[in-house]
């Protein structure tokens, strides 16, 4: 089952901030609420959904290390310090395990079943 998701690059692809917009469903982007982190979450949540196909809690451990999780917090946490940055990248450290798992980490039109 889709296991086979090989990009010519290799690596994850940088996304727009416009494309995570679209992308993502998260209340709002606005960086001037209290809950930076609760917002890092649901945004980590999504990016999951949105660039693997399952949820972010779906992975058991030892299949989506945590040193994975927390490099997709911190990511998603900066998605919302710096959205003038227009650009949102996984660490190198992320992509090595999104390799390894042969995660793939291009966006695709959530199933609906």
């Amino acid at each position: 089952m889709g296991h086979h998701h090989h990009h010519p690059q290799g690596g994850c692809y940088p996304v727009t901030l416009e494309e995570l917009k679209n992308n993502l469903r998260i209340p709002e982007c606005d960086t001037s609420k209290d809950e930076p982190l609760l917002q890092a979450l649901y945004a980590a949540d999504e990016y999951c959904r949105v660039f693997t196909g399952r949820d972010f809690d779906d992975y058991p451990p030892n299949k989506f290390p945590h040193l994975l999780r927390y490099a997709i917090l911190i990511s998603a946490g900066s998605f919302f310090k710096s959205p003038l940055d227009r650009v949102f990248t996984l660490p190198t450290q992320a992509q090595h395990f999104l390799k390894m798992y042969q995660i793939p980490c291009s966006p695709h039109p959530p199933k609906n079943e």
